[in-house]
């Protein structure tokens, strides 16, 4: 006579905050490229400051832990056919600040390449002062972010 094996059904728990992480995990795959394309378009426009109705946001390239190179001596080693034009250029990096001197912002972005990391600069935001946002604002604001992406099944 064969035995009965019984199997062991497994446990299965409610966890209400199983839905809050699936979403949260899919919102922030949706936020993961908007400080890249915010930067873009900042970069586009040449400007280094943002703003929504309660967030500020400000562009602020990187200005230390980088060995400067005297511009006038790397020309001279091209001049002089130490360097080709283009090992001249692979190593020239150019300042935008005294540029707008003497071209315009639209001249500049015009000329600017958009370079992701940290070379492009770090996107810092903040809350607006006295601007408060009500929590139906920002629920409003991350319900319009929900909506116009996948995060969640489309209702059947």
């Amino acid at each position: 006579m064969a035995k009965s094996i019984e199997v062991a059904q497994p446990r299965i728990v409610r966890d209400k905050r199983l839905t809050i992480l699936h979403a949260a995990k899919a919102l922030a795959r949706y936020v993961e490229d908007l400080p890249d394309q915010i930067k873009d378009s900042m970069c586009d426009k040449g400007a280094q400051f943002a703003e929504s109705d309660h967030v500020a946001g400000r562009l602020q390239f990187p200005t230390s832990g980088r060995n400067y190179i005297d511009p006038g001596k790397l020309l001279a080693l091209y001049e002089r056919g130490s360097i080709t034009r283009a090992q001249l250029v692979s190593g020239l990096s150019v300042r935008a600040k005294p540029l707008s001197l003497f071209l315009t912002g639209q001249q500049i972005a015009a000329i600017t390449l958009n370079v992701k990391g940290e070379e492009s600069g770090s996107l810092y935001t903040d809350w607006k002062e006295g601007r408060a946002i009500e929590p139906e604002q920002l629920a409003g604001a991350l319900l319009d972010a929900i909506e116009n992406t996948q995060i969640i099944p489309p209702r059947v």
